[in-house]
């Protein structure tokens, strides 16, 4: 098993079935999925810039009219797990952020590490989904493209108790740099539940658009 480091992802329990074909079969193409659509108005120019690098066509055609939708995130996602399948490995992006991979054949992927790299990176080049992924995650918890999202953090600890009404941007800053304060919660508790979900909503989706 290799896990791949990608910004959090918004899922859904409602299930929909994934490409009809033995490989979708064999590699659960529909594990995850989206349950937003984002306007990407404010994020067009990263958008029109990564379609015109790798000459990605269903890029260009998602984000013609603004909105990248649940279904076509839907549909990115699957491409990224077939891309993979095809080349012997199963693809899981995890809810919690990352990625999962594995080689359908039993074996490790560090068995091979040169050969998981130039996957990654082939199927990237050929779906952009960490591209996708990383704007359409960013255009639903912000779609004003707010550039600094610390002060917004820091009331979100206030209003949650988690910290005093004194506390700053500062502050925010230090604790999250050594792992103190709010981080100390996390980093003891998880992300899971009680206090320690907080933190970690709080810095995912300070705006409160993703709950």
């Amino acid at each position: 098993m290799m896990t791949l480091a990608i910004l959090p992802m918004l899922g859904s329990c409602a299930g929909v079935g994934g490409i009809d074909s033995p490989a979708a079969t064999q590699t659960q193409l529909d594990e995850v999925r989206y349950s937003r659509d984002a306007d990407v108005r404010n994020y067009r120019d990263d958008l029109d810039r990564e379609a015109a690098r790798t000459g990605n066509d269903f890029l260009k055609t998602i984000i013609a009219d603004d909105v990248v939708t649940a279904e076509e995130m839907d549909e990115v996602y699957r491409r990224t797990q077939q891309c993979y399948a095809d080349a012997g490995y199963k693809y899981t992006a995890l809810q919690t952020g990352g990625a999962q991979v594995d080689r359908l054949d039993g074996k490790s992927p560090s068995d091979d590490p040169r050969g998981a790299n130039d996957v990654a990176i082939s199927c990237e080049e050929k779906t952009g989904f960490g591209i996708i992924q990383r704007i359409y995650t960013n255009a639903v918890r912000n779609p004003d493209n707010i550039k600094d999202l610390s002060p917004y953090v820091v009331q979100c600890f206030i209003d949650h108790g988690l910290v005093d009404p004194s506390y700053t941007v500062a502050d925010y800053q230090r604790d999250s740099a050594s792992r103190s304060g709010p981080y100390r919660i996390l980093d003891q508790e998880g992300p899971q539940s009680g206090k320690g979900k907080q933190v970690y909503e709080c810095g995912i989706d300070p705006l409160g658009r993703m709950g």
